[in-house]
């Protein structure tokens, strides 16, 4: 697996990242994942991109499953914040590494 793309930034209401990587099979997936402040907008997703250029949903991770344990942090707390400690992006990461272990599967099946 080959990263092409890696994003992670703060918004108002929360943090979110981005990565789209190539799969040995040729495959390209896109994992989005959105850590909100509210549960319900929150969501980990892993979309692969089909003949027709658009990304098609593969797998997912309900947030009930990681947002309660996730810290909170946002665009405006200041550089000094405790939540600014790289927890936040290392904990999508994580997310991100499973979606992508579960595409790669679903994928080479």
């Amino acid at each position: 697996m080959r990263v092409l793309d890696n994003a992670f930034h703060l918004y108002s209401q929360g943090y979110e990242l981005a990565r789209i990587v190539k799969l040995d099979t040729g495959h390209k997936v896109r994992v989005r994942i959105r850590r909100d402040s509210y549960e319900r907008q929150s969501y980990a997703v892993a979309e692969v991109l089909n003949d027709n250029l658009t990304w098609t949903g593969l797998v997912s991770d309900p947030a009930e499953l990681w947002h309660p344990g996730s810290p909170y942090l946002a665009s405006h707390f200041g550089a000094d914040h405790p939540a600014r400690n790289g927890k936040p992006e290392a904990l999508l990461n994580e997310i991100a590494d499973r979606l992508l272990t579960r595409a790669a599967a679903v994928l080479a099946a």
